[in-house]
């Protein structure tokens, strides 16, 4: 069985380590974190080498840490669904990716690395759904999960835990449901039950941590009906507020808690609230109207 470690658990960050007879880390996080993962990864491993670097998505609070991550192991290799790997080919996302990092290094009062490189952001391996990766004794399935991003994907480590991306949603600060489908509802749905008919004993959920097993716990029925009861509430938005700055609004209320921990700017979640109405009105309004 292989160890697990949440370096990120303290702040909220998105990356993970793994520690079987080699090391392998799940999303190297936010930019301005990355010097903080590195030393408490390296507390843990020593001299050992980080073997591989697996990315849930293309996201700039999972992804940025990159450059930091690669001038300290740079013999691990990068591994991403394809279009993640198209999405860090362009140099515009690439911006993108240091101007997020940058704002969110100033809403927690410091900065990105100076020798910050956004050219370092790249995927070595291109992965798809169902392939075994081996590092050492430990091995990933790679589970495609559409619906946060189109390039999202979990990996079911060989002793069955569920190493979860964003797209199944995660808990907000008072533990309710927080949405996360960006690109898809229908799609994020059914990943839940993709999910759920595999062989999970544990789960971990993005910025939050370790769940139990999510069968004995409840947390597929939990994401289940978070899922559900968005889609409803995102409908009466749309039926009830006539513009997308209402509809922000009402999205912030719902949804918002700038207590939480990890720094994300208000404008990020804006960005995201207003793509998950976009997501249902393509969904559901216009089909239902067509």
């Amino acid at each position: 069985m292989s160890d697990f470690y949440f370096p990120g658990k303290e702040s909220a960050g998105s990356c993970c380590l793994m520690v079987g007879s080699s090391a392998v880390v799940l999303d190297p996080g936010m930019a301005y974190m990355a010097d903080d993962m590195i030393k408490m990864i390296t507390q843990i491993i020593g001299d050992r080498p980080v073997e591989a670097i697996l990315l849930s998505h293309s996201h700039y609070d999972h992804v940025a840490g990159l450059p930091s991550f690669r001038r300290k192991w740079p013999d691990a290799k990068v591994y991403a669904a394809d279009y993640a790997a198209s999405v860090l080919e362009k140099e515009g996302a690439r911006k993108t990716i240091k101007k997020l990092s940058a704002d969110a290094a100033a809403a927690n009062n410091t900065v990105v690395p100076a020798d910050y490189d956004e050219n370092l952001l790249y995927v070595d391996m291109v992965v798809h759904d169902g392939d075994v990766l081996t590092f050492g004794d430990q091995t990933f399935t790679v589970v495609e999960c559409v619906g946060h991003t189109k390039c999202s994907v979990s990996y079911l480590t060989g002793d069955g835990l569920l190493l979860a991306c964003e797209t199944l949603g995660l808990p907000n600060v008072d533990e309710s449901y927080n949405p996360e489908f960006l690109v898809s509802w229908i799609k994020a749905r059914d990943s839940i039950e993709k999910c759920r008919n595999l062989n999970v004993r544990e789960i971990y959920l993005p910025h939050h941590g370790l769940y139990g097993d999510p069968a004995a716990n409840g947390i597929w029925t939990w994401m289940e009906n978070g899922i559900e009861d968005t889609r409803i509430k995102l409908l009466d938005i749309l039926d009830r507020c006539p513009d997308e700055e209402s509809q922000t609004l009402e999205m912030e209320k719902l949804y918002w808690h700038p207590e939480r921990k990890g720094g994300w700017p208000r404008s990020a979640f804006d960005i995201n609230a207003q793509a998950m109405l976009r997501t249902i009105k393509k969904e559901f309004l216009i089909t239902q109207t067509s």
